[in-house]
């Protein structure tokens, strides 16, 4: 390139730059992608810094290449380092990007009159804008096409976005047509646009499709925003507009690739040829329109064939002035004398190549964009309208098929996803529902072309497993896709319509910085312990090791103790924390089938208050299963049960065991971290939260890819020595080495943190605190040496003020009222609320489920009940109430407030009184 060339683009490009600063854009980040490596590199707009962006040119030589650049306000954060700006760097979107773009083959130059239509557009839409208006807009050449750029008011990123999406989605459908097109796919925040000033250096250079400079056309005369409610009116104003225009939209007519004389003369059409404007294009004027019949123009069609090749239909008559070389293939199918010779086919076949009029030959097949045809005796027979296997994907755990076809119907693609049966023929005729268009009685043929296609198409493996896989070349662990040491596993990815989104996002380095400052020398680090455990306890399972069972960890604890922090540092590990905290707000069944087919995955489940059961005891012996119940399907048979190897993680303000039955063993099904501090703050928990909610899902893969380097025989190795340190120091028990196996688990997941993901947890602090929690809970699981009557008694009794004699209305309790209080001859009838004895059972026995409290009560006859309830209704102020009736000895008269005549009335009654300081210490006051 000669240097005035070079003079002006670098002049240009710093009119850009300065243009961009002049708009508040104090960086931008500047990529190169048509060279042997991408380049990219941050630059400040600072007019006095240009000569660092001419040093980066002149090192790369990049006068002659297309140069791109963000033009939104990027963030402090990102400005720290070097690298390709993504959404989540961009803090202000500043324009409202409009990209106007004449249609043409992929990958090259816009022709003179390509260009000159989108030029033409270009008006149309800044017209539009100026007329609602917006009278601020940027307008550039792009050497192609034509840019616009709209300055706009600060707001929040993601309303900016969405607002810029609906509004480019309003242009498309008022303004693109045939010729031109406006993206509508330029909305998103670090969006690159060329770096005004560069060459448009799409494909090869010709006369026709030059390579030309990109430009500033205009610049508003002083910096004026558009505001964001303006877009929303003008949206607003146009939607009804905007559908009815979709709906209008003609086809594009891209042409076909074939030799067009052949093809006339093979049909006998009359026609005339001459040279066209553009050199080397060669024009066929019919003698009369070969569609339709036009009275009043004869002449007014014809077929264009350019020097690459393609061949275009064009009728200027009113009724015809839409119809395209579709039209024209349907009535006059390309014969086999007109075909571009070619290979048998063994590329992918894509939409673009078909609209760049690319023809695929499968033996006997042949597809373009007229459609698809069978050579019958040398000539060429249509057996269908377009329609190709765009993608295979199949199924890693049952080999399951699936293809994505792509077809043509009433003028617009569709695709669809089909199962492998509609590939047969008797299943195939079911397709017309969708609008797959194919001749008649041709069934057969058209899926014999499909088998043949589909050999070539893209294929994609899928799992819908996550966790640890098995296979004869070693273990993989599947999340968002498969991970693996071994260089022969075939890489799959997780099922599009998996509930859990297991994606990365941020940084790792982010991620760990907040670990370092806010998680370490804080119980947190135990979340972190829990985090990884799924991932050894799922590897050690499926390596069948020895006496392990699954179990559930719960964090139990009051609000602001911050164990919703800690489920959600745990769940952004694994990949986006809003996806992956599911709410225990489901049956029990729903449970089960979450945790279904997963290995080494942790199912996290917020709230166990807001299950609907209040017993969880067989769902706990589910889990330690490891299977599905077993169920019969409708025909008798038993189902396929699934299975996994996990860990259920809860949160709670309840202890666990209050949703479980008193049996033995279940101490060994389940870790409860109980009232434990996870976070220093509540201003450090907002801080991790905020992190792990922006940078999220690289964790775990770090995590497994060292793992997999390290080798991992390193699990079961680490969890043996782990278990041996545990069992010398926990206290004697008889599920002492169940429970062993669960803590080891723990601390094996510990010392695998600190030396896979190189974080200085703790692991001693861990193992003393797996003991403690230990002792806790077989603490905790004592039988009380008293019975259910005699703690409702004490409960009664200590709040006796608060209940009042139904006939004693002078008599007020103290606080609010619990019930009513009556002397008998032969006890104390206490009539306690329902709601409100519910409520104190369950906080003074912790438990959920009072059934296993007030049975007992019933059998002893301590309650008196009314048919087949639990309660009794009894009358206050004429109104029916539904209480429980508990019947206490006479000599605990003295705490209740009840009136001297009701005393004296029963004491000639009752031979012997306690004592009041007796019957504290009998109550253990």
């Amino acid at each position: 390139m000669n240097t005035v060339k070079r003079n002006e683009i670098i002049v240009e490009m710093k009119k850009y730059i300065k243009l961009l600063e002049r708009y508040g854009v104090e960086h931008i980040n500047v990529r190169v992608f048509n060279t042997s490596t991408v380049k990219n590199e941050m630059f400040s707009s600072d007019e006095s810094q240009f000569d660092e962006v001419k040093s980066f040119l002149d090192k790369h030589n990049l006068y002659d290449v297309t140069v791109n650049s963000t033009f939104n306000n990027l963030s402090k954060e990102y400005l720290k380092g070097n690298r390709a700006a993504k959404d989540s760097d961009i803090e202000n979107i500043r324009f409202l990007f409009i990209d106007v773009d004449p249609e043409r083959p992929s990958k090259v130059s816009a022709t003179k009159e390509e260009k000159q239509s989108a030029l033409a557009t270009t008006t149309k839409v800044k017209q539009f804008l100026e007329g609602k208006g917006i009278d601020s807009v940027i307008e550039i050449d792009s050497g192609n096409g034509f840019h616009l750029l709209v300055p706009l008011e600060k707001g929040e990123v993601q309303k900016v976005r969405a607002l810029n999406k609906k509004f480019l989605s309003l242009l498309d459908a008022k303004f693109s047509n045939e010729e031109v097109d406006i993206d509508t796919s330029v909305h998103n925040p670090s969006r690159l646009g060329k770096l005004v000033g560069c060459m448009a250096a799409k494909g090869e250079s010709t006369e026709e499709r030059p390579h030309r400079q990109s430009k500033i056309i205009s610049v508003p005369s002083e910096v004026k925003d558009t505001s964001l409610s303006c877009l929303e009116a003008i949206i607003t104003e146009n939607s009804s507009e905007q559908a009815t225009v979709t709906k209008l939209k003609k086809p594009l007519d891209k042409g076909v690739k074939a030799k067009a004389k052949e093809w006339l003369d093979y049909y006998n059409l009359k026609h005339k040829e001459v040279d066209g404007e553009i050199k080397g294009m060669k024009i066929f004027v019919f003698d009369k329109c070969p569609l339709s019949e036009h009275q009043n123009n004869t002449n007014g069609a014809s077929l264009s064939m350019n020097k690459s090749g393609i061949v275009k239909f064009k009728c200027l008559h009113g009724s015809d002035e839409d119809k395209t070389i579709r039209d024209f293939m349907k009535k006059y199918p390309i014969p086999l004398v007109a075909q571009v010779k070619a290979k048998i086919s063994t590329e992918p076949v894509t939409l673009v190549a078909l609209n760049a009029g690319e023809t695929f030959i499968y033996d006997t097949f042949t597809l373009n964009i007229g459609g698809v045809y069978q050579n019958c005796k040398d000539e060429l027979k249509k057996i269908a309208e377009p329609i190709f296997i765009k993608e295979i994907r199949i199924q890693q755990e049952d080999n399951a098929t699936q293809y994505l076809v792509s077809y043509l119907s009433n003028q617009r693609w569709i695709d669809k996803w089909l199962s492998a049966e509609y590939l047969q023929t008797t299943k195939f005729k079911q397709l017309v529902q969708y609008g797959v268009d194919f001749k008649s009685r041709n069934e057969a043929e058209v899926t014999d072309y499909l088998q043949m296609q589909k050999r070539h198409a893209k294929k994609q493996y899928i799992h819908n497993t996550l966790g640890w896989h098995v296979e004869d070349t070693g273990y993989s662990y599947l999340l968002d896709k498969s991970y693996s040491s071994s260089e022969e596993k075939i890489e799959t990815y997780l099922k599009d319509t998996a509930i859990f989104d297991f994606n990365s996002k941020g940084e790792f380095s982010k991620w760990r910085d907040v670990i370092s400052s806010e998680v370490l020398g804080t119980y947190m680090e135990m979340g972190l312990a829990i985090a990884f455990a799924p991932v050894v306890l799922g590897y050690l399972l499926r390596a069948n090791y020895q006496d392990m069972a699954l179990f559930v960890v719960n964090l139990q604890g009051t609000t602001s103790t911050g164990k919703s922090t800690a489920l959600n540092m745990i769940a952004g590990i694994y990949g986006n924390p809003n996806s992956i905290v599911k709410t225990l707000n489901a049956t029990q069944n729903s449970l089960v089938k979450l945790l279904a087919n997963n290995f080494g995955v942790p199912i996290i489940l917020d709230e166990l208050g807001s299950s609907p059961t209040t017993d969880m005891t067989s769902f706990l012996y589910q889990v330690s299963s490891g299977e599905e119940k077993l169920r019969l399907n409708k025909d008798g048979q038993l189902k396929q049960q699934e299975s996994f190897t996990t860990i259920p993680i809860f949160s709670s303000e309840n202890h666990l065991g209050a949703y479980l039955q008193n049996q033995g063993g279940l101490l060994a099904r389940y870790l409860e971290f109980s009232e434990k501090k996870w976070t220093s703050s509540a201003k450090s928990s907002e801080k991790l939260k905020k992190v792990c909610n922006q940078n999220y899902g690289d964790p775990i893969k770090l995590f497994i890819k060292n793992l997999l380097e390290q080798g991992v025989t390193i699990i079961p190795e680490l969890f043996e020595n782990s278990k041996k340190e545990l069992l010398s120091i926990m206290p004697e028990h008889a599920l002492k080495s169940r429970i062993s196996n669960n803590t080891a688990v723990m601390l094996t997941s510990a010392k695998l943190v600190k030396s896979l993901l190189e974080i200085n947890i703790d692991v001693d602090y861990i193992q003393q605190e797996l003991i403690q929690v230990c002792q806790d809970m077989l603490e905790a699981d004592h039988p009380q040496s008293e019975s259910s009557f005699e703690k409702v008694k004490e409960l009664i009794v200590k709040n006796a003020s608060k209940f009042v004699e139904p006939t004693n209305a002078s008599r007020k309790p103290y606080g609010a009222s619990w019930g009513t209080v009556s002397m008998k001859e032969e006890y104390i009838q206490i009539n306690v609320f329902k709601s409100e004895f519910e409520t104190q059972l369950k906080r003074a026995f912790g438990t959920v489920d009072i059934s296993k409290i007030i049975q007992p009560l019933l059998r002893e006859g301590c309650m008196k009940s009314e048919k087949k309830r639990n309660t009794k209704r009894i009358r206050i102020d004429k109104k029916s109430v539904t209480t429980y009736e508990i019947l206490l000895p006479l000599n605990l008269k003295f705490y209740f407030n009840v009136s001297e005549s009701a005393v004296n009335n029963l004491s000639s009654s009752i031979t012997t009184l306690s004592e009041p300081n007796k019957i504290e210490s009998e109550l253990d006051f």
